[in-house]
């Protein structure tokens, strides 16, 4: 009499045993990594309108919250951040043009609290990104993804 455990030669059995032991062995570890995918910087991109949404570079004099924080000064931006302050649900972005226009976006979002695990703790994620305000025009902001995570590209699209 063969030994039928030595001589399987059935090779989806082969691999379910292969894939059990290998998920015996992983479960041994005590604890799985903490992993933080949560962000405060909603990322923007400027776009060429008439381009078919292709990428722009846009010349600003000044990006700010006003009273409370300057973002950029003097600079070209095309794929840049405005940062979500934890004390507020909402803020306005000023943005200034060479010609000394101005334009407004008044971002919204919500927090919500998530116990990843009780060895990590809980953590405030950000969502819900809503456009309160936009003086772009319309339809010229569009939000990509309303939540800030960093395996987000990108949240939302400005076309100028």
């Amino acid at each position: 009499m063969e030994k039928v455990y030595l001589r399987t030669k059935n090779s989806l059995l082969r691999a379910f045993l292969f894939v059990f032991c290998c998920l015996c062995l992983v479960s041994c570890f005590e604890t799985g990594d903490c992993l933080y995918t949560n962000t405060d910087v909603i990322k923007v991109a400027f776009k060429d309108l008439a381009a078919t949404a292709k990428g722009k570079d846009v010349k600003v004099v000044k990006v700010e919250v006003p009273e409370l924080v300057t973002l950029y000064e003097n600079t070209t931006l095309n794929t840049f951040g405005l940062l979500a302050s934890p004390n507020h649900t909402a803020l306005t972005y000023v943005f200034t043009w060479e010609d000394g226009t101005t334009d407004r976006l008044r971002l919204a979002w919500s927090y919500q609290t998530i116990v990843l695990s009780t060895e990590c703790g809980a953590f405030n994620y950000i969502g819900g990104l809503e456009i309160h305000e936009s003086t772009f025009g319309e339809g010229n902001v569009v939000i990509r993804n309303d939540r800030l995570l960093t395996s987000v590209a990108l949240n939302i699209d400005i076309y100028l």
